[in-house]
């Protein structure tokens, strides 16, 4: 028998992996993108991706970093899903977006609006974050692109 769910009142604990580089301080929108987690980096987003396991996130965030660019950042936060706080669900529109939503999160996916459905402020918060891990840059090549080339840092946002 196949349990149906009440998408207008699902609550998770859901996993956001955003990754990404570092701008450069002499970059145009350097400024721009210094406005978000710990306000110590200016933090050019390049995806963003759900997953409802700890483990899952931490590896998909190692293994972007530890394949990109030195330069190359990962942040793990820990957010909580509650379809109901975010859309409503009285009525069948807003359900079916919950719906969406979870079922691309289940899939490792992308929700469309994110920033909306967790409000911009809880989104960035240094209190949800994790995880946190960067490749350093170096003098002789600090672009790079290659597994093992530049020192990892991990957990380089505090809270």
């Amino acid at each position: 028998m196949m349990n149906k769910w009440n998408y207008n009142k699902i609550v998770l604990n859901i996993y956001k992996v955003e990754v990404g580089v570092f701008l450069d301080k002499d970059n145009d929108e350097y400024e721009e993108y210094k406005n978000v987690y710990d306000k110590k980096h200016s933090y050019y987003e390049e995806n963003v991706a759900f997953e409802l396991d700890y483990q899952n996130a931490v590896d998909y965030a190692k293994n972007y970093v530890d394949n990109g660019v030195n330069g190359t950042y990962a942040i793990v936060s820990k957010l909580k899903y509650d379809s109901e706080e975010i859309y409503g669900g009285r009525t069948q529109l807003e359900i079916d977006y919950a719906m969406e939503d979870i079922n691309s999160i289940i899939g490792g996916g992308f929700i469309e609006d994110y920033i909306g459905a967790f409000g911009g402020d809880k989104i960035y918060s240094v209190d949800n974050v994790i995880y946190s891990l960067y490749k350093i840059r170096n003098e002789e090549n600090p672009y790079y692109l290659g597994k093992g080339y530049g020192d990892i840092v991990e957990n380089f946002i505090k809270k």
